[in-house]
């Protein structure tokens, strides 16, 4: 072993010395740093409430190819988390299937979002992009920025017109200072280009894939020099080590700005986030306060699909346990304040005492908090850790809301990781606690969480004097956390057969970093023990993965049939006796998430809960646990669906409520209002002279056919209250439900009854009859006689698989997003896009709405090939079921 020099043992031994004074709470001072003094037993954030920093912006809203084509997600959806930029492809980008501006601009900015960051040279099918020569490159710029130009859309564009170009691809080694020299050179001729084609163009750079300051420095001096300054500056945060970095470069980014003489410009971030924590609410928090304390604009990155906003979205229409943390944070109002963060064991202690660090920053518990003084109270988003955590309150008596105040009322819910696929439709109540207020300091104790979990608190003053509260004098008190509604079991951790293992390969998210692995080679699965407080009714919920099945593979392992995305059965057995079936629709890949739920009924005690992937010798399966979470039902059941006055989008003469779904289908809506409604708007569709039951004025009711997943219901009435919505039946309300064997088809169409495989050499095949081969080149249509009671708007439900890919990316899936062209009586609707549903044997539905006349009506599905990405023949995905109903109906 080389011996150490004296200095260096000298440099260890403080560092060694630091580092025990400040796990021991102990604070330093020395060598110019301040550690502080805290015990590091807890992680903590600490809130100043006195020290606003600025207005909430929602810039951490952002998304990267968030967007696959029109309404894929839905305009619902992406409002109603305010989502704020979106970088996707230039107009007629080859890069990938999906994305394309001129495609998604018209959602984007119906949802409420404000900057388009297009990628000119996503001009190019190949990542990294095939240079050819600049000569093509500026051939490929004018092309697309001629054309965006012209759009309705163009002054919301901003071109980033060079992405990621410090990997030295096109120039060389960005090391080396004559390469950079070109590619200066190059972004001054695209810059140039640009804005002689269009003098008022936005343009953003330099899209580097990392913040290196000398190269932000340098990059910049030679645009002052040149006169080719950026509008928005944009670099990307990627790495492991981003959240550490993240204000240092803030920072430095401020201080190089202010030594050139050059006015800041805005930041975009245009790609922010890791591939393996992306989805999971926990860690998303920790971007959103990074990006939200520095005022930014910022895009979650697109490491999986195109059509979920980088993972905030289950699907089009349906929220994510991802989607409840930027949902609450669009909910926050008013201003933020400085939050200090402090999490010893998830900080860069390490880089910080040998210097390669300017700050000592943490990435584990983390919060933000806004103080809204108009409406007397305070907000805050937590967690990140899996520590025992606390958060404090400091300098509330300096506030207007809290001066004077001795007790405060504090209200606590949250969202846990259930996959990145899995639908969440209801936050979990967490407590609700009264608290007092001690020299202007509140300690809130955030017990027994876990990482992937983000916390939504409410604070509110109350005029409670606290003696009198803690003495019982008032009879209020505030609901405990029941840690036994809820418990999660990881894979891992339970007893595995068969082919079953452990795996720790994941790229994506994976709850405890783990899953576990089988395929029916064998009879395989997993057996967890789990405990029941109490006698009830219980929910089941498998995170699974199930990517391509049927695999064949070569004597020297190589892939000779990539085999096909089908859904997989495997078995439940409760304390040894078998109590059903689950099916495990495909996922993609094997280690994209989803979730699958079972309702059970289990005696007070422990219990042995079993999933058995049976032997399939003939047809490989393979599948992937992460973990199951037992939540037990409320006492009767709930059945109230999620629905809430929306504040942000409400007016002095409507009010907009945003609900959740469990699926299509007739809902009664039941509110109370100071005065009688007469029209009511279902996403963005308006019923003039709409008739409500006046139950007992002021309480009001309806029926509305809604679609599954997230929707926003408007009644011209301020102020309504007592939001009431639950499921209906659907009898004797005038709704009719045409299979694929009574459509009428012409053309190519084809009307296809599949056959169960009996030998299973096919994997699970769903025999449901479809209509299928309706195509932009064979004048296929498919076509429904209806007769309707009325004019008016009615809602279209299509029952639906879809299953096309359009390309091969490193991580990327390039999924194909089929279209429908409707005609009603022979005028056409427009193309309505239908979401992959990853299999052809997996179907989903898809709800719109037309306006249909008394009597006979005629509804034609073709697909006439109107977009068509580079000149493909485009499709119709298989249609097996068309729902028509009345939009609207009294109560």
């Amino acid at each position: 072993m080389k011996k150490l020099s004296a200095q260096t043992k000298a440099k260890l031994k403080k560092a060694i010395r630091i580092a025990v004074c400040v796990v021991l709470g102990l604070g330093v001072v020395g060598g110019g740093a301040y550690l502080g003094v805290y015990s590091t037993n807890r992680p903590s954030a600490i809130v100043d409430a006195a020290q606003k920093t600025g207005a909430v912006t929602n810039g951490a809203s952002g998304f990267l190819y968030g967007f696959a084509e029109p309404d894929i997600p839905s305009v619902e959806i992406a409002r109603s988390i305010d989502v704020s930029t979106l970088s996707t492809k230039t107009y007629g980008g080859l890069q990938h299937p999906i994305g394309d501006v001129n495609q998604v601009a018209g959602t984007f900015l119906a949802a409420g979002g404000e900057e388009i960051i297009v990628y000119t040279q996503d001009m190019y099918d190949t990542w990294y992009y095939q240079f050819d020569s600049m000569e093509a490159y500026l051939e490929r710029v004018r092309e697309t920025v001629t054309a965006t130009a012209q759009a309705d859309y163009a002054d919301r564009v901003t071109y980033c017109i060079y992405n990621e170009m410090d990997n030295g691809a096109w120039f060389g080694d960005f090391s080396v200072p004559e390469n950079r020299q070109k590619t200066y050179e190059a972004w001054k001729e695209t810059y140039a280009l640009v804005r002689s084609i269009d003098p008022d163009a936005k343009i953003g750079g330099p899209g580097y894939c990392n913040f290196d300051a000398d190269n932000i420095r340098e990059f910049l001096e030679y645009c002052k020099a040149e006169s080719c300054l950026p509008d928005t500056m944009i670099w990307h945060e990627l790495g492991s080590n981003s959240l550490y970095l993240w204000d240092e470069h803030f920072e430095d980014y401020a201080k190089i700005c202010a030594e050139l003489g050059i006015e800041a410009l805005p930041v975009c971030i245009s790609e922010y986030g890791l591939m393996e924590t992306n989805g999971i609410p926990g860690e998303s928090l920790k971007w959103i306060t990074r990006i939200e304390n520095s005022k930014s604009e910022a895009c979650v990155a697109y490491w999986r699909l195109a059509n979920n906003m980088s993972d905030t979205v289950a699907d089009d229409v349906t929220p994510n346990s991802n989607w409840w943390a930027y949902r609450w944070y669009a909910e926050m109002t008013g201003e933020t304040l400085a939050v200090e963060d402090k999490d010893l064991f998830q900080s860069n202690m390490g880089k910080f005492l040998t210097r390669q660090s300017k700050h000592l920053e943490y990435k584990g518990f983390t919060a933000l908090a806004a103080l809204d003084e108009d409406n007397g109270e305070m907000q805050l988003l937590a967690g990140g850790s899996d520590r025992d955590s606390d958060i404090f309150l400091q300098n509330l008596d300096k506030t207007e809301t809290f001066a004077g105040v001795e007790t405060v009322k504090v209200t606590a819910e949250y969202v846990d990781y259930k996959g990145l696929g899995g639908a969440v439709l209801e936050p979990t109540f967490g407590f609700e606690t009264y608290l007092p207020v001690k020299d202007g300091e509140v300690q809130i104790e955030m017990n027994d969480i876990l990482y992937t979990q983000c916390w939504h608190l409410t604070v509110t003053p109350t005029d409670i004097l606290w003696d009198e509260f803690e003495s019982g004098v008032l009879s209020v008190a505030g609901t405990p956390r029941d840690l036994t509604v809820m418990q999660r079991y990881e894979a891992e951790d339970a007893d595995l057969f068969g082919t079953a293992k452990k795996a720790s390969d994941s790229a994506y998210a994976a709850s405890g970093k783990q899953l576990v692995r089988m395929s029916s080679a064998k009879e395989s699965g997993v057996e967890f023990d789990v405990t029941a407080a109490t006698e009830g009714t219980y929910t089941l919920d498998l995170v699974y993965a199930n990517g391509a099945n049927g695999v064949q593979y070569d004597e020297a392992g190589a892939v000779t049939d990539k085999g096909a995305r089908s859904p997989v059965e495997v078995k439940l057995f409760l304390d040894g006796r078998e109590a059903g079936a689950l099916t495990l629709d495909s996922t993609i890949k094997d280690d994209f998430t989803g979730c699958v739920s079972a309702t059970v009924t289990l005696p007070a005690g422990d219990h042995e809960i079993r999933f058995v992937l049976p032997q399939n010798e003939a047809f490989t399966e393979t599948l992937a646990f992460d973990f199951l979470d037992v939540t037990r039902q409320s006492e009767p059941e709930n059945e109230l669906l999620y629905a809430e006055a929306d504040e942000a989008t409400s007016t002095d003469t409507e009010t907009s409520i945003l609900l959740l779904a469990k699926e299509d289908g007739y809902h009664n809506v039941r509110f109370t209002a100071q005065s009688a409604p007469t029209a009511l708007t279902l996403n963005g569709t308006t019923v003039s002279n709409a008739a409500f039951r006046a139950d007992a004025a002021p309480v009001y009711s309806c029926k509305v056919y809604l679609r599954r997943g997230l929707s926003y219901l408007g009644v011209n009435v301020p102020g309504a209250q007592d939001i009431q919505i639950t499921r209906a039946d659907d009898a004797a309300t005038g709704l009719t439900v045409f299979a694929a064997d009574s459509l009428g088809i012409a053309g190519g169409a084809q009307r296809v009854f599949p056959q169960a495989d009996s030998t299973a050499a096919a994997g699970k095949t769903n025999t449901l009859p479809y209509i299928d081969n309706i195509t932009c080149e064979n004048g296929a249509s498919a076509q429904i006689t209806c007769l309707t009671p009325a004019d008016g708007y009615y809602q279209l439900t299509f029952l639906y698989s879809s299953n096309e890919e359009g390309g091969v990316h490193d991580y990327n899936v390039d999924l194909v997003e089929r279209y429908v062209t409707l005609f009603v009586n022979g005028e056409k609707q427009g193309n309505t896009y239908f979401r992959s549903t990853y299999s052809w044997e997996t179907y989903k539905t898809k709800t719109v709405t037309v306006y249909l006349k008394q009597g006979t009506n005629i509804i034609t599905m073709q697909n006439d090939g109107s977009y068509r990405f580079n000149g493909r023949v485009t499709a119709a995905p298989r249609i097996a079921e068309v729902t028509v109903a009345p939009l609207m109906q009294i109560g």
